[in-house]
């Protein structure tokens, strides 16, 4: 019997699509609701199953705006 380590599962594969301008430059406030949202995408196991959190969270309020529970990347 062998013992092999295996490398960790990452589905990144280097750079997709086009990087735009930074126009946050990390001031990650708003003084206006609606004016900055962030967007999230949390991937974990349910029931032995990829899924997947996209979250929206308003800057300015600090709440969710919007959320999608998937068991498919959005």
């Amino acid at each position: 019997m062998h013992n092999r380590k295996h490398a960790k599962y990452s589905s990144y594969q280097d750079t997709i699509g086009v990087i735009k301008e930074n126009k946050i430059k990390q001031s990650f406030h708003s003084k206006r609701p609606d004016l900055k949202w962030y967007a999230d995408i949390t991937e974990f196991k349910l029931n032995g199953q990829k899924t997947y959190l996209s979250a929206l969270l308003d800057a300015c309020t600090q709440e969710i705006v919007s959320y999608e529970v998937s068991g498919i990347q959005i």
